[in-house]
């Protein structure tokens, strides 16, 4: 088996097991992506219609600060599996893209709601 660094000096893998186990944890790591992209999603449904009217009000309110955060981490755990499957071994792309095919089976369908309006305003002009 050859060696494998994964953008990390204390990340290398030098056996079959090693790989085997760095392919779980990135497994389960595109898993947490897609649940936290549901989070993300369920949060947003949580406080529609339930924020200020202003956009400094929005801007400062902890709703909003919670999705910047949770964006930030769902952000740079993209671009971490990202870099991962960059390092061009097939176990490792096959784990990312497995778990996130698992990711999405258990987090990825969502209800499609109807348009809704403000109340007061008509829907199509």
């Amino acid at each position: 088996m050859s060696r494998t660094r994964f953008s990390f000096d204390f990340w290398t893998v030098n056996t079959a097991g090693e790989m085997v186990y760095s392919c779980f944890i990135l497994l389960f790591l595109a898993i947490g992506l897609e649940a936290l992209k549901w989070a993300r999603w369920r949060a947003e449904q949580h406080w529609d219609g339930k924020l200020p009217e202003t956009y400094i009000g929005r801007l400062f309110h902890h709703a909003h600060l919670v999705q910047v955060l949770l964006f930030f981490i769902q952000i740079t755990l993209g671009y971490l599996l990202m870099l991962a499957f960059m390092t061009f071994s097939i176990w490792v792309g096959l784990a990312i893209a497995i778990g996130s095919g698992i990711g999405f089976y258990f987090f990825g369908s969502r209800p499609v709601l109807p348009n809704r309006s403000r109340p007061g305003e008509e829907c199509c002009g």
